[in-house]
């Protein structure tokens, strides 16, 4: 897919016993004139659709919140 200039992206690391057992990463991504979000396969960058930002909402980056899981 290309994207286009309004990306964000961020890394969230789960980790017990100070070894990493968890890796989400997610983007947020404008393809075709869409915003959305997309969550990433770190190992071969392959995105997949994780929903729409609605046409009014511009997002031009993501943050995942550390307390989260």
């Amino acid at each position: 897919m290309d994207a286009g200039a309004s990306v964000g992206f961020d890394i969230h690391s789960t980790i017990r016993n100070g070894v990493t057992v968890n890796v989400q990463s997610l983007a947020s991504l404008q393809v075709n004139g869409v915003n959305g979000l997309y969550s990433v396969f770190m190992a071969t960058g392959k995105a997949t659709t994780r929903g729409n930002f609605a046409a009014r909402n511009r997002v031009i980056g993501i943050a995942i919140p550390l307390n989260q899981l």
